[in-house]
């Protein structure tokens, strides 16, 4: 709880001097490939000068991309603010992974228990191959985020008409609960990309223990799901997960919040309501109605939350 706060000081001291909150990724030509996007600095990394850590602040160069042979060295040094004590595995940093096109021996890299509130859904993020000129579902995609830290966001205080009380801000996302064959590659603390340093409310909280992740199957297309610890909160704390709201507040949210129910029968498990938009598939609510785990991150939903509901 203790890092959560600190981490909803940095931002509220950001939004100070920047007049939006962080974004979730902001991002720079891969220095391997300088025709393409390549995965940005993310929030953790945008925050560096409000945690008071400007060394490491300039030692990243922030015109290229998080994985880009510049930025390798910082991708090694660990913040103790974002591992959290409760997961095991949090402090212990991993080899470089395949997704880093320069690799030199003896580096490593360190990971994040906290991730920041992309809304009700997952993204596609820029730099996973997406050219410049690909801006059409770029843009539709960043209009369906509901949350207030994602790819290319800008919030401004003014858009949450919510309620800075009633709005997530940072939530945990345990890394130690995934595959140790594959850990290296995710919940990097330094990139902005969706299963580095952002979640979403599509699954409930420690939704990996209902929908468990091996490989998928047709006849499975939930249980299964490899992306469910990927993209959703969690936790070792017994019961729930600890959530910074936008106003700086720490709250325990338990995993019996009202939520949705995942659409088994549908690619994706969306719920049942929800819309997919052509070309680009981007989710819309249409006729879905949020529950009271997907209001808390959604910005400006208009929804009306009891305050004893979570």
């Amino acid at each position: 709880m203790n890092h959560l706060k600190q981490l909803g000081l940095a931002t509220a001291n950001y939004e100070s001097a920047h007049g939006v909150l962080p974004p979730g990724n902001l991002p720079q030509r891969d220095q391997a490939k300088p025709n393409e996007f390549g995965r940005g600095a993310g929030v953790f990394c945008l925050l560096l000068p409000q945690m008071e850590q400007m060394t490491i602040a300039n030692a990243y160069n922030y015109s290229l991309s998080a994985l880009s042979a510049s930025n390798v060295t910082v991708a090694g040094i660990g913040l103790a603010v974002l591992q959290c004590p409760s997961d095991p595995s949090g402090t212990a940093p991993s080899d470089l992974s395949g997704l880093y096109p320069y690799r030199p021996d003896g580096l490593q890299q360190q990971h994040a228990s906290y991730s920041g509130n992309r809304g009700q859904f997952s993204a596609p993020v820029v730099g996973n191959g997406l050219k410049f000129t690909e801006t059409m579902c770029i843009t539709k995609w960043r209009s369906a985020m509901t949350g207030v830290i994602y790819d290319g966001s800008r919030t401004r205080l003014a858009e949450i008409t919510d309620g800075a009380s009633n709005t997530l801000l940072f939530g945990e996302r345990t890394w130690g609960i995934l595959d140790p064959g594959t850990r290296s590659e995710y919940a990097k603390w330094q990139v902005g990309d969706t299963f580095d340093t952002t979640f979403d409310t599509f699954y409930l909280i420690n939704g990996y223990k209902k929908y468990p992740f091996g490989s998928i199957s047709a006849d499975s297309r939930l249980g299964g799901g490899w992306w469910v610890p990927l993209t959703s909160a969690s936790s070792y704390h017994s019961g729930g997960a600890n959530f910074a709201m936008v106003d700086g507040s720490v709250r325990f949210l338990k995993e019996g919040i009202d939520t949705w129910t995942n659409d088994i029968t549908r690619d994706g498990g969306y719920p049942a309501g929800v819309t997919i938009l052509n070309p680009c598939f981007e989710p819309y609510l249409d006729t879905s109605q949020p529950k009271v785990y997907q209001a808390l991150s959604s910005r400006r939903g208009g929804e009306i939350i009891s305050a004893d509901s979570f």
